[in-house]
């Protein structure tokens, strides 16, 4: 079973923070045999991702967002930790 929280902040009306948990649904248990190979699927960790964020309304029609993630245990493997940062922008015309 997997899960995410997540709170905004908005520091004026064009910016605003983001601090979101989540952790991924994962198999708990169970294996797969194919063609006489046996696989066990049990994972040795529990991934966690935590993200800050900040998204800044520049006008109307345009926006700019950055996000940093660390994440623990990444694809439910003990041990393997990751981190990247995201920009975005987005614009209509």
């Amino acid at each position: 079973m997997g899960f995410n929280i997540a709170t905004r902040y908005r520091l004026n009306p064009d910016q605003q923070l983001l601090f979101s948990v989540s952790q991924p649904m994962r198999i708990e248990r169970g294996g797969l045999v194919f063609d006489g190979v046996i696989g066990d699927l049990v994972p040795t960790g529990r991934q966690t991702d935590l993200t800050l964020g900040f998204t800044h309304q520049l006008n109307q029609d345009s926006t700019l967002r950055t996000a940093f993630t660390y994440t623990t245990d990444r694809k439910h493997y003990q041990g393997l930790h990751d981190s990247h940062v995201m920009l975005t922008y987005s614009g209509r015309f």
